[in-house]
């Protein structure tokens, strides 16, 4: 036996035995014979080795961002070392990958190479080092015109923003919003998001208010929304990503009609809970493959007071609601080819008021029909887009490619009498259960300078109905956007 293992064969050994080690996620443990036990196995033929998992000696920082060195540290640290830098901390590749995947998300934060050097530290120590600069300055903005708009209330939409990064040197973001349409209604928002420890806990807190008015019918109305919420990253990784969110709304409307107020103000109270998870970064970088999904519970209670009358509409009280979001992209025979698939699902448990309703046309329906189409209490909207990939020379990309949509559902869990007309419809007799359909062309095209520009055409299938409220118009629909960041 001790003829046969060679000092090259023990050095082979340890360098198999090494990577094997590295491979089970010790990104710089190694396997040694040490000279001593070398001598003993030339002596009694017994071989040991010593095993150095690699440990944390100390983490270095270098930062030009505008996030403060002691929040970076603290990220860093909390996710590499839970129980503090030294010999109880062990490089892990899970962990390296998490510390780096936290501190990029951070908002202004671009990670750079991550170092690991043996440099001034003990033996089986390595020191990290982490390189961050910023990638977003402190004042930033976009401006756009789009016609997404609900007839009723204006097609056509300019929408601007600004957001202020790391204003308090946190990881913080301030976003303030606002949109006009060519019918003079109005919206505005206030977002604030902070971080609350250095695992990747944030807070979010917002307010929206929006004005409208229907000249036609000499109605205008308003809606103010509070919500507050906390987003937990449980799994963290370049494969693979699963958040845990949970946030509450008190949203406040009424409405006015010749200027008097026509009935009292609806309030609505809501918790929803969330589970989001998607394929991670990687395919991203890669440009792969991708999906992403989310699965919530919201659960609440409408109030008004109808002065004595009856809630006809079943609307009121308290209610519960699922919705199943997706989103996939599969890369076709990797060719410039892929399909993009959009499903949303939605369940209700009582008659929902309409603001909580999914919504079956417009940009995020049934393309062909009208924003103001109607919604479901329960069911599903499906999309899928065919997309080429065409590369410009400057460095912008454009996708061409046709499009197909499709919607089923039940306008109302449980049906009430004249609940067509108490919904809006100009069809007394339409069904509670509807199903639209429509297909099309869309073209996207996007700079990395910051503008975008989208515009899609599509018609309802030979089969699918024609629009309950406006008959004719799911024939030619077009759909465009333009936007700009800086």
């Amino acid at each position: 036996m001790r003829s046969s293992i060679d000092a090259a064969a023990i050095d082979a050994l340890c360098d198999e035995l090494t990577q094997a080690l590295r491979a089970a996620g010790y990104v710089v443990g190694q396997v040694v014979v040490a000279p001593r036990d070398r001598q003993t196995f030339l002596q009694t033929g017994q071989l040991h080795f010593t095993v150095f998992e690699g440990k944390v000696g100390a983490i270095s920082l270098s930062n030009t961002s505008r996030v403060a060195d002691d929040e970076l540290r603290k990220i860093a640290t909390g996710a590499l070392c839970p129980n503090g830098v030294g010999d109880q901390c062990t490089l892990t590749s899970a962990r390296l990958e998490r510390a780096q995947l936290l501190l990029q998300d951070l908002p202004g934060v671009h990670l750079n190479q991550t170092t690991l050097s043996p440099q001034g530290v003990g033996v089986g120590q390595t020191s990290v080092g982490i390189n961050v600069e910023s990638n977003r300055p402190l004042v930033g903005g976009y401006v756009g015109l789009d016609s997404y708009g609900n007839p009723a209330t204006g097609v056509g939409e300019f929408n601007a923003g600004v957001t202020l990064t790391n204003l308090f040197h946190e990881g913080d973001v301030i976003q303030a919003a606002g949109l006009v349409t060519n019918r003079r209604e109005r919206a505005g928002s206030l977002a604030v998001s902070v971080p609350v420890n250095h695992q990747g806990l944030r807070a979010q807190a917002g307010y929206s208010h929006t004005m409208y008015s229907v000249p036609e019918v000499n109605s205008s109305g308003n809606a103010d929304t509070v919500n507050v919420g906390l987003s937990y990253p449980l799994v963290r990784e370049l494969d693979r990503n699963w958040t845990l969110s949970g946030d509450g709304l008190d949203t406040r409307s009424r409405q006015e009609v010749n200027g008097m107020q026509a009935f009292a103000t609806r309030e609505i109270g809501a918790g929803r809970v969330t589970i989001a998870g998607n394929a991670g970064d990687r395919p991203i970088y890669l440009d792969q493959s991708y999906w992403s999904g989310s699965l919530a519970w919201m659960a609440g209670a409408v109030a008004q007071d109808l002065q004595g009358a009856q809630d006809v509409t079943g609307q009121l009280g308290g209610f519960n609601k699922f919705n199943l979001n997706g989103l996939g992209k599969l890369k076709l025979n990797s060719s410039d080819w892929y399909l993009l698939a959009n499903l949303q699902l939605q369940y209700a448990t009582s008659n929902l008021d309409s603001s909580q309703k999914l919504a079956i046309g417009g940009q995020n329906g049934v393309r062909a029909y009208r924003p103001d189409e109607g919604s479901f209490d329960s069911g599903a909207v499906v999309s899928f887009d065919l997309r080429r990939s065409i590369p410009m020379p400057n460095g912008d990309q454009l996708s061409v490619g046709p499009l197909v949509d499709y919607a089923s559902g039940v306008v109302n869990k449980r049906e009430y009498s004249n609940w067509q007309t108490m919904d809006g419809y100009s069809d007394p007799t339409l069904g509670n259960h509807r199903k639209i359909a429509g297909w099309g062309i869309a073209a996207d095209y996007v700079s990395p300078h910051g503008y975008s520009a989208n515009v899609a055409w599509s018609r309802r299938f030979g089969d699918s109905p024609d629009s309950v409220n406006h008959p004719g118009s799911a024939q030619n629909r077009f759909l465009g956007s333009v936007s700009m960041k800086f």
